[in-house]
Order: C-alpha cells, then sequence, then structure tokens
C-alpha cells in the first residue's frame, strides 16, 4: 500500500514538470511570436517609413539643399533596417559642410546636424579664378571677384593644383592665411587696416592693399610695422599728404609714395 501511494506520488510529481515544461514552451514560443509579429510590423507599417527630416547648424546653405541631399539614401525606407550613416557621407559630398550627424526620432524622423565651412578669404588663381575657402584652404566654391567683398582677397603668384572640395597644399597659401589671421590678432584697436586684398612676397613680406593705398609689411616685424604706420597716418592727415604706397619694412623709417 505504501509503495503505491510513492508511486502515485511519482507519477503526479511527473505530470506536474511536464505541465510546467509545456506551459514554459508554450509562453516562450508565444513570446518569441509576438516579438515576430511587432517586428514584423514595424518594418512594414508605412508609419516608420522615414519621411521627414529635421535640420540644424545650416547657416549658408539653404535648409532645403541640406534636406534634399539628406534624402537621397534613406527617403522612405524603413527606420529601422536604413543603413542612416549613408546620410552624413552624402552631406560631406557637398563642400560646404564640414561634418555631419544623424540620429533616428520615431517613428518616421531623421534629425541632422551639420557643421558648415566659415568662409575665411577669397584667393586669386593666376588662370583669373577666384575661389571662397575657410582657414584650412580649404576650397569651398568657385565665385566672382566682386562677391564677400568683405573678405580679403590673396592673390597666387604662381600655379598651383587646385580642385573644389579640397584643400589647397601650396605653402604660399597656408602662409598667407597664417598672416592674416596674425594681422587680426594683432591687439591695436586704433590702427586697424581696411583691406581688400593680399600679395605675397619673398622674405615674409606682403603687400596689402586698402581702398585708398597699399601697404607693404614685414610678417617677422608685424607688430613694429603697426606701430609706424600709427605714427605715420597722424603726419599724412596733418599735412594732407595723397599717398599712393606706404612701405613699413625698413628699419626705423617709413617710405612714402606720393600721388
Amino acid at each position: 500500500m505504501r509503495l503505491s501511494l510513492e508511486k502515485r506520488e511519482l507519477f503526479v510529481n511527473g505530470v506536474k514538470q511536464i505541465l510546467k515544461t509545456a506551459l514554459m514552451l508554450f509562453f516562450t514560443f508565444a513570446l518569441i511570436l509576438s516579438g515576430y509579429y511587432l517586428y514584423y510590423q514595424a518594418t512594414t507599417l508605412a508609419n516608420f517609413q522615414i519621411s521627414n527630416f529635421e535640420i540644424k547648424g545650416n547657416s549658408f546653405l539653404e535648409k532645403s539643399k541640406v534636406m534634399q541631399l539628406a534624402k537621397q539614401s534613406v527617403l522612405g525606407q524603413n527606420i529601422f533596417q536604413a543603413n542612416i550613416q549613408l546620410v552624413p557621407d552624402r552631406l560631406r559630398d557637398n563642400p560646404w559642410i564640414e561634418t555631419a550627424e544623424v540620429s533616428r526620432k520615431m517613428p518616421d524622423s531623421l534629425q541632422v546636424k551639420i557643421k558648415e565651412r566659415i568662409p575665411f578669404a577669397k584667393i586669386e588663381m593666376t588662370d583669373g579664378k577666384t575661389f571662397l575657402i575657410d582657414r584650412k584652404a580649404f576650397l569651398i566654391k568657385e565665385i566672382e571677384s566682386h562677391e564677400y567683398q568683405i573678405l580679403p582677397a590673396m592673390q597666387l603668384n604662381d600655379d598651383t593644383y587646385y580642385e573644389i572640395g579640397n584643400s589647397l597644399q601650396s605653402e604660399e597659401i597656408k602662409n598667407c592665411i597664417k598672416f592674416i589671421e596674425k594681422i587680426l590678432s594683432v591687439k591695436n584697436s586704433d590702427q586697424v587696416i581696411n583691406f581688400t586684398s593680399l600679395t605675397m612676397e619673398e622674405g615674409g613680406r606682403y603687400t596689402l592693399k586698402t581702398p585708398s593705398t597699399s601697404v607693404r609689411l614685414s610678417e617677422e616685424s608685424l607688430k613694429e610695422n603697426l606701430d609706424k604706420l600709427r605714427k605715420a597716418s597722424k603726419i599724412i592727415h596733418q599735412e594732407g599728404l595723397k599717398i599712393k604706397s606706404i612701405d613699413l619694412t625698413f628699419d626705423d623709417q617709413v617710405v612714402l609714395e606720393l600721388l
């Protein structure tokens, strides 16, 4: 009798274990099936197709232009399956855009943040073409010589290879950029040179053209040259002189060419 009860108890426990295992398998299968169903819905429903783009960081480029570039790779694709890293790659093909970041915003939008290149100067090539460049000598676009008048123009003396969307490798250009930065960084508020163009000479000397005259300076003695220019400007103003050019590169003197 006792043995029979033990067998019965073992049988009942076995049945319970089988039922427990069956329930676990059922719930696991149901969970997998539900997950697959949700995945299927998320990857097929029109609600999750990329259709909106939020653009940030543009200033020089029209928002519509940035949006057009962003759309080319992923518009209409499922937001979960689309390779959104194609968007920054496409955006950086535009010379104005230095960096680009993109992120998903459910259910159907991409947030696009760009950093544009900042125009620093114009550069006039020996073939007569004029380009807009940033501080890294990166060619942003070809322009007319009268555009961006607030920016100084650098005039090249020698031929150099160039291509829009790439940085110029000429040491002459790099030195010109450094010289402009040096001028702009001089703390001398009462003697600001409003120059429109710059040409480089041998020996670290530059000629700056202003609306009324031209000024020749030495990079090595820039601060001293600017001090001499301040003193010379007072004399020129007092005497009412008409000046064609001012040469500040000689030691302890200023050479004036009168009109």
